[in-house]
């Protein structure tokens, strides 16, 4: 098959079980038999090859650990569909009409996000991210917005994820890769189904460090008018150790009052913060009793 409609491109490390999840949803869907899958693993140690692959789909194997971002583009540059999806190894789609999205987007500079769901959410979200609404968006307003799983856009751009940053490559993606460079995000048709409950995945191990490289990219910014204080805040004021207690009850009052957070979002935060201390009495309770 020379021609394909699409290219689903999956970074993967480890997870056979879930890849397999992923495969079989992208072949219920309607046009999946011109679309090609692509799944780049990011060298897995003693990684089986899922068995539902077909003979024209690829799997490429990279030959060092080196993270999402790498995979995505090394899968991105080897892809022949006229659009490119992008899915993460532990999500899955719940609709999707490859044959209507070619008609509608094969040939358009946008880059499209899809509608998600995920334990206990289900997206409303807007018909367009701007960068006016970008950080409002995706810090509190919109939750999941332009999560990876839910992203796809014509090949014939040249889009690619930074490949320097641990963590936040999504966020990054849209706001380095789109809307600063004059490209439109808007909302496409499809429904994916965002899996949460995996707590080692990177986007929900609670680690700060991951996030300052994003931060620091952030701060670099010179033409685009920012609040670094609401980013510092929405980033790492769950970590205790890294935002002190004081200037979190001050920063949550101040932010509510300017409508830059919201209610739920600072609850969230707090009961990270809470749950870190948790945490670190368990960890204190279970050491005192190996040395026992």
């Amino acid at each position: 098959m020379n021609k394909f409609l699409g290219s689903v491109v999956i970074p993967n490390y480890g997870r056979s079980d879930v890849l397999e999840r992923a495969i079989d949803s992208i072949l219920k869907c309607n046009g999946s038999e011109h679309v090609e899958i692509i799944i780049v693993d990011d060298c897995s140690p003693n990684w089986k090859p899922p068995e539902n692959v077909r003979s024209f789909d690829k799997i490429l194997v990279l030959e060092k650990n080196s993270g999402a971002a790498v995979a995505r583009n090394f899968g991105i540059s080897n892809a022949l569909g006229d659009i490119i999806y992008l899915m993460d190894s532990d999500d899955y789609i719940l609709k999707r009409d490859f044959v209507e999205d070619h008609t509608k987007y094969h040939n358009t500079d946008c880059v499209w996000y899809s509608s998600i769901q995920s334990q206990g959410f289900t997206s409303n979200y807007p018909n367009e991210v701007s960068i006016e609404t970008y950080f409002d968006y995706i810090f509190f307003k919109q939750p999941h917005i332009c999560q990876t799983s839910s992203l796809f856009f014509s090949r014939k751009n040249s889009f690619r994820f930074d490949e320097s940053l641990p963590k936040h490559q999504d966020w990054d993606f849209i706001l380095f890769s789109c809307l600063l460079n004059g490209v439109k995000v808007k909302r496409g048709d499809g429904c994916i189904f965002f899996d949460r409950s995996d707590k080692q995945s990177l986007s929900r191990v609670p680690d700060g460090k991951k996030s300052i490289p994003w931060f620091s990219k952030l701060q670099s910014i010179n033409s685009l008018e920012i609040d670094i204080a609401q980013i510092q805040y929405h980033l790492f004021s769950r970590y205790p150790e890294r935002y002190v207690w004081i200037k979190f009850i001050c920063m949550s009052i101040r932010f509510l009052i300017l409508q830059k957070t919201s209610v739920k979002s600072s609850a969230i935060k707090l009961y990270h913060r809470l749950n870190y201390y948790v945490s670190v009495i368990a960890s204190f309770c279970c050491n005192s009793k190996k040395n026992y």
